[in-house]
């Protein structure tokens, strides 16, 4: 019997996570079907109410199912949703909608489903308790909003999927490909996923395939702006935190206050994240040796730069480089059926 395979579509939702989130199992069904063998899922996208619902394009969508009972054979996918900023998505989380998509996730999870969440979806996953003293990762730039609402889950923002056992979570909206991989490869094979990936032109990642900047999380406080581009400005310099502080007339317990609750990082970390960041657009954009781009970054040993990115990326700066050339010289092609 086909595994049901429940599509939460909830207010909002992203376009491109609903599309994946439905065509992977459908592309597994289809190749399935093609090599003689029964579908492996029932693929049935469910909402809080039977009207039509708005998508984040702003599009509209009817003729879905309601949420009903899951049991422990039941998978359930959380797409997330268009909501960028911390208010936004606050208050989406207390619609009446929501609270009901919450209520639905936390039976299915004590029902013994299995939950995979991805981008603003996780901290529906976490709403529901489903998450609570497990690992997660989410969307990058919600992170420190993650981290203040939920501090009991420990988030893993160097991964693109974090499997957890029962509930496996994804980063953002395009890391939902990934997720629906993880499904794939639990319940069908690992060979089904590489007829997949080909089939649908899917690439897996197991990490992060660029560091994230902070202008994201930044971009409406104007201290944190102030803050990130005076480091910018000054990293190729030895500086004491001292010395920033007072080039932003403010006291270092302040400034240290002021940049933990806006982005969830120490000082010491929001200063690795800018010289990260930019290590890495220049070992992207560049073929200037580590060692120079360390010098240029504010690292007078290129051993530190390589070990931050070993311990951030799990990977290496070479690494780094090979993969961008990889995506640089693949061609721009259209597969025909």
């Amino acid at each position: 019997m086909p595994i049901r395979l429940y599509v939460a579509v909830l207010p909002g939702v992203l376009d491109s996570a609903l599309g994946t989130a439905l065509d992977v199992p459908a592309a597994a069904n289809r190749l399935l079907k093609e090599a003689g063998r029964r579908p492996a899922f029932d693929i049935r996208p469910v909402a809080s109410a039977s009207g039509p619902l708005t998508l984040g394009s702003g599009l509209k969508l009817s003729g879905l199912g309601r949420f009903e009972p899951c049991g422990a054979r039941d998978l359930i996918v959380v797409p997330g949703a268009d909501r960028v900023s911390p208010d936004e998505l606050l208050r989406w989380l207390e619609t009446p909608a929501l609270r009901k998509a919450v209520g639905w996730l936390r039976d299915g999870h004590s029902a013994g489903s299995e939950i995979y969440a991805g981008c603003t979806g996780t901290f529906v996953a976490a709403e529901a308790g489903a998450l609570q003293g497990a690992r997660a990762t989410t969307t990058w730039w919600l992170a420190p909003t993650f981290g203040q609402r939920y501090p009991d889950v420990s988030l893993d923002l160097r991964k693109v999927v974090v499997d957890s056992g029962s509930v496996i979570t994804a980063g953002a909206a395009f890391a939902h490909a990934d997720l629906m991989l993880a499904l794939m490869a639990r319940h069908v094979s690992v060979d089904l996923v590489r007829q997949i990936t080909r089939y649908l032109l899917l690439d897996g990642r197991r990490v992060r395939s660029s560091y994230p900047l902070l202008g994201r999380l930044t971009h409406d406080d104007t201290f944190t702006i102030q803050a990130e581009r005076w480091v910018h400005e000054n990293m190729g310099i030895p500086f004491t935190a001292e010395t920033w502080a007072e080039a932003l007339h403010t006291s270092t317990r302040t400034l240290a206050r002021r940049i933990r609750t806006r982005t969830g990082l120490t000082p010491l970390q929001f200063v690795q994240r800018v010289r990260m960041s930019r290590a890495i657009q220049l070992l992207e954009s560049s073929s200037a040796p580590i060692e120079a781009i360390a010098l240029q970054v504010g690292y007078a040993d290129s051993t530190a730069l390589r070990r931050l990115i070993r311990r951030e990326l799990g990977t290496s700066p070479r690494d780094v480089r090979a993969a961008q050339a990889t995506v640089d010289a693949r061609p721009l092609s259209v597969r025909k059926r």
